[in-house]
């Protein structure tokens, strides 16, 4: 059988240049970056996608397709194609919580990095009588509050908490041996060092810690950043129902628990520097 002849005009090399050039993208080298970029992007949360929910991944019928915009100034977007929407959605609900909308509601854009929410007590931006007692209890135990409650605490603490609470020596913790020794003592009390911690956002947990103001850096969409997040999550809940636990505990048998929790804080109090006595 006979090969067709191709027509003439596409035998010239200018002409095949030139048709080649009508499909042609004229792109900056940044711009050129960015679009494969976003499609490495997108085959690296299918990638994500088959290794943590290798069933849903296997029954999905949504499309891998990617939707591209073009944009004169910013060059082509790769958008998130309905699978990796998917994908985002099963982190969020059996994963870990991030800002899932703040990816998928911008429609003419795509965000490659994980921007985490914090779940940590910011408690100076709560109003004091919106606080949970046990909160109310600790803040002035630790000194975080008492300049504001000193004329008005009892608004808040009856007179059995009030008067324990004038037993309080001090603010400068040994926090070392105070630490030690909350860990020998009975559930909830050893809890105590948690719920500290929690209250100056120094629990070392990435969920706990950042504040509005000082979020948490955004990671990366890989195994390890997710694995990383996956653990921290979880051990968010435990900090927090432990915290929960002794703030319970504290609030209970009125005033007895407060007057055991203070009698270990008055224990590690350091005295004041030499010519420096503490107020």
């Amino acid at each position: 059988m006979s090969q067709p002849e191709l027509p003439v005009n596409m035998l010239k090399i200018e002409d095949a240049i030139s048709f080649l050039n009508s499909f042609r993208l004229h792109l900056t080298f940044s711009q050129t970056a960015g679009y494969l970029n976003g499609l490495w992007q997108s085959a690296n949360l299918l990638m994500l996608y088959r290794h943590y929910f290798p069933d849903d991944f296997a029954a999905s019928t949504a499309s891998a397709g990617i939707e591209i915009v073009y944009d004169n100034s910013s060059g082509p977007t790769c958008l998130y194609s309905p699978k990796e929407k998917e994908f985002l959605a099963l982190v969020s609900e059996r994963l870990f919580p991030f800002y899932d909308g703040f990816l998928l509601e911008r429609e003419d854009d795509r965000e490659d990095l994980i921007y985490l929410p914090t779940f940590g007590i910011e408690w100076w931006s709560i109003d004091f009588d919106e606080l949970k007692h046990g909160w109310q209890l600790l803040l002035f135990i630790t000194g975080q509050a008492q300049d504001e409650l000193k004329l008005k605490s009892e608004d808040f603490f009856t007179p059995e908490e009030i008067a324990v609470l004038a037993t309080i020596e001090g603010h400068r913790l040994d926090w070392d041996k105070f630490q030690t020794a909350c860990g020998l003592k009975d559930e909830p009390l050893n809890f105590f060092p948690i719920a500290f911690d929690m209250l100056e956002h120094d629990t070392g947990n990435i969920f706990l810690d950042p504040a509005d103001e000082a979020s948490a850096d955004p990671l990366e969409w890989s195994i390890d950043d997710m694995d990383f997040l996956i653990e921290q999550y979880t051990q968010a809940g435990v900090l927090w129902e432990k915290a929960d636990k002794f703030l319970d505990w504290l609030v209970t048998a009125s005033p007895h628990h407060l007057e055991e929790v203070i009698r270990l804080w008055n224990e590690f109090q350091q005295p004041a520097p030499s010519g420096n006595p503490q107020l």
